[in-house]
């Protein structure tokens, strides 16, 4: 039977020594076909991603520049929990990739909700958001794929990339929502596990709602009032202070990361999360899985 579905940057060796110790549910299962441009973006053919007219964007972007190497991105980060770890990153990525990694995506087959007995089956009660897992060879060799990748391996004290599995873009409409549950498997002492997760804002039009909800975490404060309310600046609040348990807003481009596994291996249980019930508009999300041991699975 089902549970409950149920730092600028952290100096990377500080980070990497967090990560260093041993990562149910989940996994939305699509058959992700390889679009026009994901096929183009594969063999660097075409070296711009649509007209700003097209995606919105306000300036012209050039896929060639990841070409030969990952070019210069900054993001801020801000610690939420210590313990639990909970960081939330602002300019995670950028306008520009979140369309691209959008544009990547197949979202023509829903998802499915994996159970405790292994099966897997449509449960929107459960799950009513979409997932387009990308194609393994996108994965490998898609060069802003790459680059993202590379980014979230390297901020936890230089990950090899081989240790993160393919990408998962994710797709909230109105009413649409994940139920609580945890992106580790409940699996025995010494198997591979997802170690980390990055939860990443590809895109947020218009939304109502629709945070990242953590409620067994209680975030940082300090005994600042003013620093507190700072806090609703990310996260939901009542009244201009933050409730129990930490809820995120969907900003664009931004992204949370937490460490599924304590140090024996187990799941660690506060970290139980849901996509919440989005009350308006579109979310573009995208999940980033680091596993313990490598290969990461591929599908």
């Amino acid at each position: 039977m089902w549970k409950k579905q149920t730092v600028q940057f952290v100096a990377p060796v500080l980070l990497g020594a967090l990560l260093s110790q041993p990562l149910t549910t989940l996994l939305g299962k699509t058959s992700s076909a390889v679009t026009a441009i994901a096929q183009r973006s594969v063999s660097a053919v075409t070296p711009r991603c649509q007209p700003a007219a097209e995606t919105g964007l306000s300036r012209a972007w050039a896929v060639d520049d990841y070409l030969d190497t990952c070019p210069d991105h900054k993001y801020t980060i801000k610690i939420v929990s210590y313990e639990p770890l909970l960081i939330n990153i602002a300019n995670f990525v950028s306008a520009e990739e979140g369309e691209y990694l959008i544009n990547l995506a197949d979202f023509s087959v829903p998802s499915y909700v994996r159970w405790e007995d292994g099966r897997e089956e449509y449960a929107p009660d459960v799950r009513s958001s979409s997932t387009s897992i990308l194609h393994a060879d996108q994965h490998m060799n898609d060069p802003v794929v790459r680059c993202i990748v590379n980014r979230a391996a390297t901020f936890q004290g230089y990950l090899s990339p081989s240790l993160v599995e393919p990408l998962q873009v994710v797709r909230y409409r109105q009413s649409e929502h994940f139920s609580l549950h945890h992106d580790a498997f409940d699996y025995k002492q010494g198997r591979p596990n997802r170690r980390s997760s990055f939860f990443v804002i590809l895109k947020s039009e218009d939304v109502v709602h629709g945070g990242t909800n953590f409620p067994r975490i209680q975030p940082f404060q300090s005994g600042s009032v003013q620093n507190q309310q700072r806090w609703c600046e990310i996260m939901d609040c009542e009244d201009g202070k933050m409730p129990d348990g930490v809820v995120v807003k969907p900003v664009t481009g931004s992204a949370n990361f937490w460490l599924n596994l304590e140090a024996d291996g187990s799941r660690r249980e506060q970290l139980w999360h849901a996509g919440d019930r989005l009350l308006n508009g579109t979310k573009y999300g995208m999940n980033i899985f680091s596993w313990t041991a490598e290969p990461a699975p591929l599908s």
